[in-house]
């Protein structure tokens, strides 16, 4: 809490300022010597996805699995700069089981994903993610995540606010 004291004198008035830097999307309240106040901080604009696409290939290292090749385009539509956290989600379907499996985000070591993503006002950037990679903290190539025959999967992007790409889908016979 950040204070500072003033002294004045009768019918006397000093302009006080103080800086908050708020770190979440909400309502603060504000106090001083009993009079209250607000302010709202209101969320970041969210960026726009287009041209989602996904295909499935053979894992090299276990062949009987296929892994994604995910691709998005990810644009910063407001007038200023603007960092989110980008996530990738899944969400799978048993085409033999008949069922919906809870979604689940992707989470792998740095660098990715969730993936910090920072954009100027109208930049955009062409995100890539690919379920054959190499995972530089044991110095070997992974499949992740993989697909299991007889499954589609639904694959989508959110922020951390919730705001999500419509999502794209990719099916194993």
């Amino acid at each position: 809490m950040a204070e500072q004291t003033v002294t004045l004198q009768p019918s006397e008035s000093k302009v006080v300022t103080f800086e908050a830097t708020p770190h979440e999307a909400k309502t603060y309240q504000v106090s001083v010597n009993g009079l209250t106040g607000s302010f709202t901080v209101a969320p970041l604009p969210p960026f726009t996805f287009s041209n989602e696409s996904v295909y499935r290939k053979t894992c090299p290292r276990a062949t009987a699995w296929d892994v994604p090749v995910y691709d998005c385009r990810i644009t910063n539509p407001s007038g200023k700069t603007v960092t989110h956290r980008i996530e990738i989600w899944s969400q799978s379907y048993s085409h033999s089981k008949k069922k919906w499996y809870d979604p689940r985000m992707i989470t792998r070591r740095a660098p990715e994903p969730p993936w910090d993503i920072t954009l100027g006002p109208g930049q955009s950037h062409d995100l890539h993610f690919d379920g054959w990679y190499y995972d530089a903290g044991d110095g070997e190539w992974r499949c992740d995540p993989c697909i299991a025959y007889h499954y589609t999967i639904l694959y989508w992007l959110q922020d951390e606010n919730g705001n999500r790409s419509e999502g794209v889908s990719v099916y194993r016979p």
